[in-house]
């Protein structure tokens, strides 16, 4: 609801004042802790808003450099980055998608069946994020600081310190069984690595330059 309101105010013919009016608005009606919005044109950013604060036992308010944990909205991200190289003509979205990771992914009651990227964006891939998934996550997350990451294959092939079967959904062949996992996500992510070669730390070139370096 809140983002519908924020996209309304966005599109509609409103001076700065007036958007910094509404946006405030917005903020105190739907009791929102804070809040930054920012209008860019390719590297500019301008018209910065910001509302609220960042830290409530030291009460401090949110400035333009005040950063945010973005969590599950990487994922539209990402997903806009693979859909940018699919427009490019980089993949099919019924190819196997072990084509484009560094290891093979198979559900292991399905070992002949191929995971396609498009079942994965779908999170139709019959991945789970399973009972290693925190260990994984919290790992990755600690490792954020000497770039000494787990790869994911550790988590997705047997053998791998995180693999566990309850990693994919027993039972329910890739295609035929919709499961929300985050799991899907880190594969797009390797699939985009290895596609251009870049780390995907700098995906946000391809949106907001449209080109890799």
């Amino acid at each position: 609801m809140i983002l519908l309101l924020l996209l309304f105010i966005l599109l509609s013919p409103l001076s700065s004042q007036n958007i910094n009016d509404e946006l405030t608005t917005v903020a105190k009606n739907h009791q929102i802790l804070g809040l930054s919005v920012g209008f860019f044109n390719r590297t500019d950013i301008f018209n910065a808003f910001t509302y609220g604060i960042s830290n409530i036992q030291r009460q401090k308010p949110i400035n333009d450099n005040t950063r945010y944990r973005i969590d599950s909205v990487a994922k539209h991200i990402t997903a806009t980055g693979l859909m940018i190289l699919f427009d490019q003509g980089k993949f099919q979205l019924l190819d196997d998608i072990s084509n484009y990771l560094p290891f093979q992914l198979r559900h292991p009651d399905y070992p002949e069946q191929p995971i396609t990227v498009l079942q994965v964006l779908s999170h139709t891939s019959s991945l789970a994020d399973g009972s290693k998934f925190s260990d994984f996550q919290m790992t990755s997350q600690a490792s954020s600081t000497t770039n000494n990451f787990p790869k994911l294959s550790d988590y997705l092939v047997s053998g791998g310190k995180y693999y566990s079967t309850n990693n994919f959904v027993s039972g329910r062949r890739p295609g035929t069984y919709f499961n929300y996992a985050n799991t899907n996500v880190g594969i797009i992510g390797t699939m985009i690595e290895t596609i251009t070669k870049t780390r995907f730390d700098t995906l946000w070139k391809i949106i907001f330059l449209n080109r890799w370096d």
